[in-house]
């Protein structure tokens, strides 16, 4: 499932960048998998091992989006996307203020989010994945 969320987000932004006519020079994409954000950055660097014809052609699609796309993590208790997927009522959505602008980070440059980095490694059972995780910078 977070990998088709993945996918579609990748769509979303192809679709959009295509409908403004103009080129858009920089674009992030945050999930809170890390094991999806393992995927592609191995799939990208051509390492790890070879995984079902599904997520082999999910990943594909990812990753031909665009180059100028930047994988990111967000950690869960930051993603907007969770709020609905944790059993809330739409009158406490109305006052959730994460659901309506995301996390905080977000409302200062790029410079200052996170800069969460998921890195493969390669073993003999298949990939692993480590989180590097980076914490916003403070704003100056």
């Amino acid at each position: 499932m977070e990998l088709m969320g993945v996918t579609i987000g990748a769509r979303a932004l192809r679709f959009v960048e295509k409908q403004l006519r103009k080129e858009i020079s920089r674009m992030f994409l945050w999930t809170d998998s890390t094991v999806v954000l393992g995927w592609i950055n191995g799939y990208q660097r051509k390492t790890g091992s070879r995984r079902d014809l599904f997520v082999e052609n999910r990943l594909k699609e990812i990753t031909k989006t665009t180059a100028k796309l930047e994988f990111r993590h967000v950690s869960s208790s930051e993603n907007a996307a969770d709020v609905a997927t944790r059993g809330t009522t739409p009158e406490k959505l109305t006052e959730m203020d994460r659901w309506w602008n995301g996390p905080r980070f977000l409302r200062s440059s790029p410079e200052n989010w996170p800069t969460g980095a998921v890195d493969p490694t390669v073993t003999d059972s298949g990939t692993s994945v480590t989180m590097v995780t980076d914490t916003p910078k403070s704003p100056a």
